[in-house]
């Protein structure tokens, strides 16, 4: 519903907050999974699932997913990726997440000013692309004795009993994450200073893939070669992080501290074309250093791009463009870019829904939509709407056996969970009875593991969309339906399931 909502016309912070929903909700699917799948962790046999993935935007995932938090507290977080880390690896999305939530988690409630930074560098292993890619989480917080380190990955656990009195917690997140960095084939350590904060560290072992497509932002060396930045921040990790980015895109920066180090600066002779400001900063913040930098420069108007917190949002006519803080390279980069006549249109995640009907064939598929839970029923039915199909919709693997006996279809999504039939007893059943036709049945279910996915495609059904169904993953289900239709099908099964 969060991502049908996305599509309606709101504005860019209403987007922001659906984008934070929607990752939540992802979050805490894996979460619960997670919890559901410990035994299994503790008897060795955990299972990890091996798909290609963008190892920038699972991290900035979980950046939007702590923005609200980091503002709350008034601490700067940040990501900060080497350039010899693959765009693109293959392995667990769900895992790695996890366990970085999980430390960004423990960082941001440990830590009572300052910042909280996630740095990503990567060894390659051998020449056939392994890499041994390293995490850090740093954060500016109460740090941890070197006499208690040693409970840290103990399960039930914590520094001490003050610990769970004041911050809660159960003291399994990092026994659990310790284990998934493990069966990832890296190892997690620590490395504090009493009352100066920590770095929690783990690494992974994973294969690089190559990416479909680069950023503009990360190939635009010379983009604003022509141009003086003038970046006002108090946190000195946002302005290196800020200078950067904005120096590898050719830029000059002169970073100042604070609101009257920037007013220096304006009063002088120096040339300045732009001027990022960040929202709250101590003595004058964001909005008032606006205002006098208007006074100073009435005749001369500086462009203005304001470092904002999503829950700070309101339209400010005196700024030019906002950018909300956690920082993002394509953030950063189409806000200037469009500030200076450049090619580059928004690149934010939720722009307005093109019409995807007209380009794909889902539209003439004969489709049947098997689904006995009525929220799932309505959302399955609007995504279909975007796709320009209009199924016909059964309530279980009975009434699917009955439609498929009055008419042939070319693709049928089948909800495996359902009372009097389930979807796997109904899909047995249609395989045998198509006489070679081989329909396309895609399972359903809100059960993503492993073994559900061999459940499905033992039963015949050729392809997996797990619940809550995305747009996307529906799309790209029905492209592979399209182009399988005339032809004898086999399983789309990933590696993982293999």
């Amino acid at each position: 519903m969060a991502g049908l909502l996305r599509d309606t016309g709101i504005d860019e912070r209403q987007k922001d907050f659906v984008h934070t929903i929607e990752t939540s909700g992802d979050a805490l699917l894996g979460i619960i999974n997670d919890v559901l799948d410990y035994s299994k962790i503790e008897a060795g046999r955990i299972e990890l699932e091996n798909a290609p993935f963008n190892v920038r935007q699972c991290v900035e995932n979980v950046l939007d997913l702590f923005a609200t938090k980091a503002t709350q507290k008034n601490l700067e977080l940040l990501a900060r990726m080497e350039a010899g880390v693959p765009p693109v690896i293959i392995g667990d999305i769900t895992r790695l997440r996890q366990v970085i939530v999980n430390l960004v988690g423990n960082a941001l409630k440990f830590t009572a000013k300052g910042e909280v930074v996630i740095s990503i560098g990567s060894t390659p292993i051998g020449d056939g692309g392994s890499h041994e890619i390293t995490f850090a989480i740093r954060d500016t917080g109460i740090g941890i004795p070197v006499d208690r380190r040693d409970r840290l990955f103990q399960p039930f656990s914590q520094v001490d009993s003050s610990t769970t009195r004041k911050y809660g917690g159960s003291g399994l997140g990092l026994a659990i994450s310790r284990r998934l960095a493990e069966a990832m084939g890296g190892r997690m350590w620590v490395e504090s200073e009493d009352g100066r904060g920590s770095s929690f560290n783990f690494t992974i072992q994973a294969q690089a893939q190559p990416a479909a497509e680069t950023p503009r932002w990360k190939e635009a060396s010379a983009a604003f070669e022509r141009v003086t930045v003038l970046v006002v921040d108090d946190n000195a990790g946002a302005r290196a992080w800020l200078a950067e980015h904005l120096v590898g895109w050719g830029a000059r920066v002169v970073a100042k501290a604070s609101g009257r180090e920037a007013l220096e600066f304006l009063s002088g002779a120096d040339r300045c074309d732009v001027a990022l400001i960040d929202r709250q900063m101590a003595e004058i913040d964001g909005i008032e250093l606006a205002a006098r930098v208007r006074a100073i420069r009435s005749r001369d108007p500086l462009p203005l791009i304001l470092l904002n917190s999503l829950s700070d949002g309101a339209a400010r006519p005196e700024f030019a463009a906002q950018v909300n803080k956690p920082l993002k390279p394509d953030r950063l980069f189409s806000a200037i870019d469009r500030l200076f006549g450049g090619q580059t249109h928004s690149t934010a995640p939720f722009g307005a829904l093109k019409d995807r009907a007209a380009a794909l064939p889902a539209s003439s598929l004969r489709v049947l939509l098997v689904e006995d839970n009525l929220v799932n029923q309505r959302v399955a039915m609007m995504l279909l709407a975007k796709l320009g199909v209009r199924p016909r919709l059964v309530n279980n693997g009975v009434e699917a056996l009955a439609a498929y006996a009055e008419q042939p279809y070319d693709l049928i999504l089948m909800d495996m969970e359902m009372p009097v039939m389930d979807g796997c007893e109904a899909t047995r059943q249609i395989r045998a009875r198509d006489d070679g036709k081989r329909t396309w049945i895609v399972a359903l279910t809100a059960n993503a593991m492993n073994s559900d996915r061999r459940r499905a495609f033992d039963s015949g059904m050729n392809d997996f969309v797990s619940k809550p169904i995305k747009l996307s993953d529906l799309e790209s289900a029905f492209k592979r339906a399209a182009e399988n239709t005339e032809a004898e099908v086999a399983p789309v099964v990933s590696a993982d399931a293999a």
